[in-house]
């Protein structure tokens, strides 16, 4: 899914909770919904600007291809939910806007071939990926997840505001 969906669900997502603690922090939203793609192809990229290499967001640095490298510890359910359990031991409560990391891993379990960063959603655990997936750059998948999430932020914004 590309990075700029993965925010807007998640700020869809969290505009939906009811009986969250707080007003929602559209920005916050969006970053954890953006952060595990943020962290293993952004830091590339944003030094690759700054050393004016710039080769992709598949690049490297000090000679290890950070996508690869980090790319499984920011798409595993298993390290999303130890790092969200902690975060609730240490806050005593649900730290909501996280949940945008868990979605964009499931979000990108069927939508990653095993081609294109196949998502190791077990990972540290284990190595298995789905054997197969579509890719989320596929026309009709793109365009469905922009009317999905469009159309999730009107329906909810139009009930809000007849209540």
């Amino acid at each position: 899914m590309d990075i700029l969906a993965h925010g807007a669900y998640n700020l869809a997502l969290q505009k939906t909770i009811k009986n969250k603690p707080k007003k929602v922090n559209p920005w916050e939203a969006i970053v954890w919904g953006i952060l595990p793609d943020l962290i293993p192809f952004g830091i590339p990229f944003v030094l690759g600007i700054f050393s004016n290499s710039l080769s992709g967001h598949h690049g490297s640095i000090l000679g290890l291809n950070t996508a690869t490298l980090l790319y499984p510890f920011t798409h595993s359910l298993v390290i999303f939910l130890f790092v969200f359990l902690v975060i609730r031991i240490i806050r005593k409560k649900w730290y909501l806007p996280m949940l945008g990391w868990g979605l964009h891993i499931v979000m990108d379990i069927p939508l990653h071939t095993p081609d294109f960063f196949p998502t190791p959603f077990l990972f540290p655990i284990s190595d298995w990926v789905l054997p197969f997936g579509i890719a989320w750059s596929t026309p009709y998948i793109w365009v469905s997840a922009w009317v999905i999430v469009l159309a999730w932020i009107f329906f909810y914004t139009k009930r809000k505001s007849r209540s």
